[in-house]
């Protein structure tokens, strides 16, 4: 974790003003720690995004994601909501969609006192952000969460781990996520269970 945030040191973005920060920490159990960005400008209630990172369900943080949270409120003029899921191999599989869904239900209960508009708000996240997003969404649909998504933005997201697809083998090497990479990931996240096909773990 240490070398991934000094590897993106480099090349982060500056960090532009925004209207606020805000650390919340829900009272109730089992649900993580949120950072609310809120946009330069802004008045009533807003629409809000929930967003969870990447990082292979190992890495990633606001360290590195800091800018673009604050970008995105700016832009899209939305709360955005940053999850502090717990990450593998410390917390493998469901701990991280056990945070996602805790997040989802305790934001949309809370909505309006927090400033959110109960009716926009909405999921997203890139690659392992994307599969707890997509993941949390199905689970909205199916009724195992208590939560009414408006969208979900899904940036390069990981959705399939039976690593079955051909491109696997024909671009396993040279394109910055390797397939030895990937397979360290998903050992990490999944490795103590065989079925990878279980649409909690590969939505798609």
């Amino acid at each position: 974790r240490r070398s991934y945030s000094q590897s993106r040191a480099r090349v982060i973005a500056p960090r532009p003003e925004i209207g606020a920060r805000e650390t919340i920490t829900p009272a109730r159990g089992g649900v993580p720690k949120l950072t609310v960005f809120w946009p330069e400008k802004h008045t009533g209630l807003l629409p809000a995004m929930i967003f969870f990172h990447g990082g292979g369900w190992c890495l990633g943080g606001l360290d590195t994601y800091e800018p673009l949270c604050r970008e995105l409120a700016n832009q899209t003029g939305a709360a955005i909501i940053w999850v502090e899921y717990r990450m593998a191999p410390e917390s493998p599989f469901p701990a991280a969609i056990e945070d996602a869904w805790a997040a989802a239900e305790w934001v949309q209960a809370n909505a309006e006192r927090l400033g959110f508009d109960p009716r926009r708000i909405g999921l997203a996240g890139d690659s392992a952000g994307g599969n707890l997003a997509a993941v949390t969404a199905i689970a909205a649909r199916d009724g195992y969460v208590r939560f009414d998504p408006a969208f979900q933005v899904l940036i390069y997201p990981c959705l399939d781990l039976t690593a079955s697809a051909p491109s696997h083998d024909e671009l396993a090497k040279g394109y910055l996520l390797t397939k030895e990479l990937y397979a360290w990931y998903r050992r990490n996240y999944v490795g103590h269970l065989a079925e990878h096909s279980d649409w909690r773990i590969s939505p798609l």
